[in-house]
């Protein structure tokens, strides 16, 4: 996966390059890499901890069904509330802006 997204990195700055000199090309593939391995690194802790909360989820859903007394099942479901909502917060945050520059300019690397 790793070497796909920089593949992708990769054509996606060489068109800037070709109208650039060298070393600047080079500098303008440098710093497309680093800020995808950046997103790419900020996705893996999303993830990880999307899947923690939904271990969590899955956690409270078994003491949930598990519960007789009344009081502790609207407290168990009101905890339960709160992990769902923010797991789906978490998926639904949206991924750091990996640059600032015009999309337009052909220069500009943004994925």
């Amino acid at each position: 996966m790793r070497c796909l997204s920089l593949l992708l990195a990769f054509s996606l700055a060489l068109p800037a390059c070709l109208q650039v000199p060298k070393s600047e090309c080079r500098e303008e593939l440098r710093a497309t890499t680093e800020r995808l391995l950046v997103v790419e690194e900020e996705k893996k802790v999303l993830e990880a901890k999307v899947a923690k909360l939904e271990t969590k989820v899955a956690q409270q859903l078994a003491q949930l069904d598990a519960v007789s007394d009344e009081a502790l099942r609207i407290k168990l479901q009101k905890q339960l509330d709160v992990a769902r909502a923010e797991a789906e917060r978490v998926k639904r945050a949206p991924p750091s802006k990996a640059c600032n520059c015009n999309p337009n300019d052909p220069l500009c690397s943004c994925l």
